[in-house]
């Protein structure tokens, strides 16, 4: 009878961290979007954990930071608003949200569940090819069940986002199993419990590779990168792999037409939206914004939520630019979680991060299954500190605390895979 409470109990949390992690895979950065998220989250916060005790209470001193940060950065930029509370408050709830999950069912049953998420995903996107190959609308168009919903294609070819936005976010969501699967076909069972079957890896490498995405291409380089690191022998996989990704990406009009937009910055002083790609536009002029907060408001920035604001105060800057349409893109969240974390925090949010990846980081001398995770982790982490600027995302806050889970327990490998039901504290 203990036993089947014990699985009922497991399973709601696993539910709970699959339905958390779907739920809040969406940036929430509208006003609307915030609130609705801090209802929900806090209700199942409440729901499964009040009168239990509650794990992580260090992090109550990110809470208090922001929030000192907040009054410090009004008081020297003159930035501020309502969204800027609802954030800080968001973010706490979450971090801790999360943490306790990880806490309650064990590394080991997140990694599991996860990868069981991404095998299930990764499923859809080729059942999403199949569907559009064959031409049967219903397996690739969901316009019919989800709101908004739009078929991506690029240059006449097909990129499957199943029930995401877009391709970008399954290389995001999938980031962490693409490396491991990488790995285990590298390093089989030295992996041990993080090894992942060859025929689930193959399904994932496979279904994260033609979602051409280029955030994804930036992670087959990374994961490929961090082989060679370890193995030098690996130096002929490693330019084998660079070789057939040069063939392919110059080949590949979709990618070269970023690359075309990215090549008109430096066209003189002729820069026109019209000849750039929208997502070059989206980072360049945010980066101008970006660039700008970070030095006249060196070095705390214009305070966490205010990127927006100050992206209305100074957007004469971007005067020389000819944007006929008057097209804006991406300012809620700055276009990437390191444009924005150097707008909202300056110097000093760029040395926290710094210290936080460093002082967490695992060495192949700790533990080598450990420190494939932590590099893994730590891929997920720079793809979203490059494109997913939102700070209150599933994504986000699952690579940060897993990072900071395992760099916090690299000495007690066995105990991080237990559940809290050994009443212990990491």
């Amino acid at each position: 009878m203990l036993s089947l409470l014990k699985f009922k109990i497991e399973y709601i949390y696993i539910n709970l961290f699959l339905f958390t992690f779907l739920l809040l895979a969406y940036e929430v950065e509208t006003s609307i979007g915030t609130l609705r998220a801090i209802v929900i989250t806090s209700f199942l916060y409440f729901y499964f954990f009040y009168g239990k005790k509650i794990y992580g209470k260090r992090i109550l001193l990110l809470y208090v930071f922001l929030l000192l940060y907040l009054i410090i950065a009004y008081l020297y930029t003159g930035f501020i608003s309502v969204k800027s509370f609802s954030q800080i408050i968001f973010l706490f709830i979450s971090v801790i949200f999360l943490y306790n999950i990880f806490i309650q069912l064990g590394l080991k049953k997140i990694y599991k569940y996860y990868i069981m998420l991404s095998v299930f995903i990764s499923i859809g996107i080729l059942l999403q090819h199949l569907g559009y190959i064959l031409k049967i609308s219903f397996l690739y168009d969901f316009s019919y069940f989800i709101h908004k919903y739009k078929v991506s294609t690029d240059f006449g070819m097909y990129r499957a986002h199943f029930i995401f936005p877009e391709p970008a976010t399954i290389s995001y969501i999938m980031s962490l199993a693409f490396s491991m699967s990488f790995y285990s076909f590298v390093y089989n069972k030295k992996l041990l419990d993080f090894y992942i079957k060859k025929s689930y890896g193959f399904l994932i490498i496979v279904a994260y590779l033609i979602t051409f995405s280029s955030l994804g291409y930036i992670v087959v380089i990374l994961t490929i990168f961090s082989i060679v690191r370890v193995r030098i022998k690996s130096l002929f996989l490693f330019l084998f792999f660079v070789i057939i990704t040069y063939l392919y990406l110059i080949n590949n009009e979709s990618f070269m037409y970023r690359i075309d937009g990215v090549l008109s910055l430096f066209d003189g002083d002729n820069l026109s939206v019209a000849k750039m790609n929208l997502s070059v536009w989206a980072l360049y002029s945010n980066i101008v914004i970006a660039s700008n907060n970070f030095i006249e408001y060196f070095p705390i920035g214009v305070g966490i939520a205010n990127h927006p604001i100050s992206f209305d105060y100074y957007h004469y800057l971007l005067n020389d630019v000819d944007n006929v349409n008057s097209v804006i893109l991406n300012k809620e969240n700055a276009g990437g979680l390191l444009i924005r974390i150097s707008s909202e925090f300056g110097f000093i949010g760029i040395i926290l991060v710094l210290y936080f990846l460093i002082n967490f980081k695992i060495h192949k001398t700790d533990n080598f299954s450990l420190y494939l995770l932590s590099n893994a982790f730590l891929i997920g982490i720079i793809i979203i500190l490059i494109r997913h600027g939102a700070y209150i995302s599933s994504l986000t806050i699952f690579y940060f605390v897993g990072y900071y889970f395992i760099g916090k327990s690299k000495n007690k490998y066995n105990e991080i895979f237990e559940s809290i039901n050994c009443e212990r504290r990491i």
